[in-house]
């Protein structure tokens, strides 16, 4: 039972390790970064899938192309978009290698590696662990280990991993604590799904997919809130894209309002976003 969980982990972990390479990543004028797979490019839009089956319409003059291009980078195949030209990294085959092969040979490289590094079991480690890992050890065994790695994981620790796998400094923002509670309990969501995958291997074959579908879901919530930490963090060094996230966050709460104070809280975000501009921060 515990092989067959690890390997549920293994093949959800995996997922979770391609995914800054297999999915495109755009990042929009107002600091927000999406990612999809599925897309199509017309005259004036960006039409992609997003993580739950909706087709969603991004203008073309909301992309921010400098910022979408460093993201670009080692995209295969590369994302085409009008004006936005990347530079193609080379990336290895790893189809036929296992999720073990894969950490290591990424350790290996991980000296000469540019933009962003994948996360292996590495970057589990809790304080004062040691590695031990024998090139002889099998894939079950390495992924059972990140398993429990991943499991014992704190929160304040869980967030420290997340920053290092996307080459980010471990730096305090304002909503850190609040992101980090977020994080653990969207991580404690994910495993609790696996166990409920793993409670469903013997039943039938549409409720396996459903709970696979379910676990899927529970991934991408871990990265969509990874990644707002990941972008809370680039902004503190980052003054254009700290001010962005500003803008954006005081648009959202707009949006809660209507009315007068709808109108009022538009004028407010207009004349910050004028402020900004003056000061070469936006």
């Amino acid at each position: 039972m515990k092989k067959f969980h690890a390997f549920l982990f293994s093949v959800c972990l995996a997922a979770f390790l391609r995914s800054p390479v297999s999915a495109h990543q755009v990042a929009l004028k107002n600091g927000d970064v999406i990612q999809f797979e599925d897309y199509r490019v017309t005259a004036q839009a960006l039409l992609y899938t997003d993580s739950s089956g909706h087709s969603v319409r991004v203008a073309l003059s909301d992309i921010d192309l400098d910022r979408t291009r460093e993201l670009s980078v080692g995209d295969d195949p590369p994302l085409d978009l009008p004006g936005l030209t990347v530079s193609k990294q080379p990336l290895t085959n790893t189809s036929s290698l296992s999720l073990a092969d894969v950490a290591r040979k990424n350790r290996t490289n991980e000296a000469q590696a540019t933009g962003k590094r994948v996360w292996t079991s590495d970057d589990f480690s809790l304080a004062g662990e040691t590695a031990t890992t024998a090139s002889t050890e099998t894939d079950q065994a390495d992924a059972t280990a990140t398993l429990q790695k991943f499991r014992l994981l704190r929160k304040e620790e869980l967030g420290a991993a997340v920053l290092k796998m996307s080459n980010v400094p471990d730096v305090d923002f304002p909503t850190r604590k609040d992101w980090e509670e977020r994080l653990f309990a969207a991580k404690r969501a994910w495993l609790d799904q696996l166990d409920r995958m793993e409670s469903h291997k013997d039943s039938s074959q549409d409720a396996r997919d459903t709970e696979t579908r379910l676990a899927q879901g529970a991934r991408l919530n871990f990265e969509r809130i990874s990644q707002e930490g990941i972008q809370q963090a680039r902004a503190v060094n980052d003054p254009a894209l700290k001010a962005h996230l500003e803008y954006q966050r005081q648009l959202d709460f707009c949006k809660q309002t209507t009315g007068n104070a709808l109108q009022s809280c538009l004028a407010s975000v207009d004349k910050l976003k004028w402020q900004m501009e003056r000061e070469g921060t936006w």
